[in-house]
């Protein structure tokens, strides 16, 4: 299954597999392992020791993320913004 089209051609016996290989788009091949998906798994595991590594950093974002979300909903939230915003709406409309 090793054999190349020329090879095929010259050899004078093709196959109806051999046929559609040869006419089957470049892009239908699969990933190759080798170097593709290495370099995928290596990218993979630096992301996780990264990750790993600053851990802490990342966790004390996601606490203060959480805090200023409760903070925003503890003044008002959407309902309140979403006033405002309609508030603007209307005060351009008519100055307009």
């Amino acid at each position: 299954m090793s054999e190349t089209l020329s090879e095929v051609q010259s050899t004078g016996t093709v196959s109806s597999e051999t046929t559609a290989l040869a006419k089957s788009d470049p892009t239908d091949r699969p990933i190759p392992v080798w170097p593709e998906g290495v370099l995928a798994v290596v990218a993979g595991v630096t992301l996780l020791v990264i990750g790993l590594r600053h851990r802490v950093y990342l966790q004390r974002k996601v606490q203060e993320a959480q805090r200023a979300v409760e903070e925003f909903q503890r003044q008002g939230g959407l309902d309140d913004l979403t006033q405002v915003a309609k508030q603007a709406g209307e005060f351009l409309k008519s100055s307009g």
